[in-house]
């Protein structure tokens, strides 16, 4: 009897599982939230009491919300968003939530090297 109880929870466990890795690749198809291809850049402007980061991508500012479930990581290492300086080089991941972009990961690295009055690295 003991026997037939594990192997039933055993087989459980494998059915919730499954069912978790393939609920947000079916979420995605089936009308969940839009991935984004992200930002890459440097840090514009952190707004803490907003739990936003502005971040400049090519030219442009994109600000993206932080949510208590958004991941930092600094050189490779668990961060904060007290972590994160105006003008440090980013990577964020991004998901689309109607009127906002959420950040579901955030790459910090070293700050973003300084630009002389014509535009060019120093």
């Amino acid at each position: 009897m003991r026997n037939i109880i594990s192997k039933f929870f055993t087989v459980a466990a494998l059915a919730v599982a499954l069912v978790g890795i393939s609920l947000p690749a079916h979420a995605a198809k089936k009308g969940g939230p839009p991935t984004d291809p992200g930002s890459a850049g440097k840090v514009k402007a952190i707004d803490k009491e907003a739990k936003t980061i502005t971040v400049e991508d090519k030219g442009a500012a994109k600000t993206i919300a932080i949510s208590s479930t958004t991941v930092f990581k600094k050189n490779g290492k668990p961060a904060t968003m007290d972590d994160v300086t105006v003008g440090e080089a980013v990577s964020v991941t991004t998901i689309n939530l109607g009127d906002k972009t959420e950040a579901v990961t955030v790459s910090l690295g070293a700050k973003a090297p300084a630009l002389t009055a014509k535009g060019k690295k120093k």
